[in-house]
């Protein structure tokens, strides 16, 4: 791969490559290039300009995408479809400012660290984690919608 990065989840994400994907030839007819992703579920794209893709989230996971430009010029990438872990952490910061508390997301997993009052206030603070990922996966759009 030529890189990795991640999109949040339903989150837009604007990538910009450094040349046209569509030059015109000499007839004034454009050549198409092709964009792939290997899975679809995980990643949405939507071209919005000549150098300018739309990258969206729509699953957690990891997938690959590749560009092959009209001058055979194939860039190849890993993709990882996240969380929005700094919205969550905000969140818990909010409803419990009292706890030490940090995100860490393993795969399709989050892993809570760190000290809480008590555990009763673990149980609501891990609650609530598993109530906002769920609304996440249900909804796609991370409570947000989508921006780029």
């Amino acid at each position: 791969n030529d890189a990795m990065f991640e999109v949040v989840l339903g989150q837009g994400r604007l990538m910009v490559l450094k040349e046209d994907l569509v030059k015109e030839n000499n007839e004034k007819k454009k050549a198409q290039s092709l964009i792939a992703v290997g899975n679809p579920d995980i990643l949405d794209f939507e071209l919005v300009g000549p150098r300018q893709i739309r990258l969206i989230g729509k699953q957690i996971g990891i997938t690959d995408m590749v560009i092959m430009t009209e001058d055979n010029q194939t860039l190849s990438y890993e993709v990882h479809v996240v969380y929005d872990l700094n919205l969550l952490q905000a969140r818990i910061r909010e409803l419990f400012p009292d706890a030490q508390i940090r995100l860490a997301q393993l795969g399709r997993k989050l892993v809570l660290e760190g000290q809480a009052r008590s555990a009763s206030q673990m149980r609501q603070i891990s609650d609530l984690v598993q109530k906002e990922i769920l609304n996440e996966a249900v909804s796609g759009t991370g409570g947000q919608g989508t921006g780029a």
